[in-house]
């Protein structure tokens, strides 16, 4: 999937994409929707404990790793940037983001 985004937005824009992904990937693996919750509460935690559903984030990039039954069902990798200068002066990036999920998904699907 590749997107435009403002220079200033970048990392708030990232984050939000990726929330959105894991939502999906949790949803469709059947956590209730009321558990999914930033950041993960206590109930949150149960609930993925039973669901058998492990999510690996990494706190030095974007990465996110998910795990079902004890099997990795998807990955969010840094995405790639690349800086777009237009012949006006404005600049923004044009974002790659990298993602796969053994999960039927319609993120990414515009």
């Amino acid at each position: 999937m590749i997107l435009l985004c403002d220079i200033k937005d970048y990392n708030e824009t990232i984050e939000e994409l990726r929330h959105e992904w894991l939502t999906e990937i949790l949803l469709r693996l059947g956590l209730d929707e009321s558990h999914i919750i930033e950041p993960i509460p206590r109930k949150t935690q149960e609930a993925l404990g039973r669901g058998k559903i492990e999510v690996y984030d990494s706190n030095s990039s974007s990465k996110l790793d998910i795990y079902y039954d004890s099997e990795m069902i998807a990955q969010w990798k840094d995405p790639k940037r690349i800086r777009i200068r237009e012949k006006d002066g404005k600049e923004h990036y044009q974002v790659h983001l990298n993602f796969w999920s053994q999960v039927e998904l319609d993120f990414g699907k515009e």
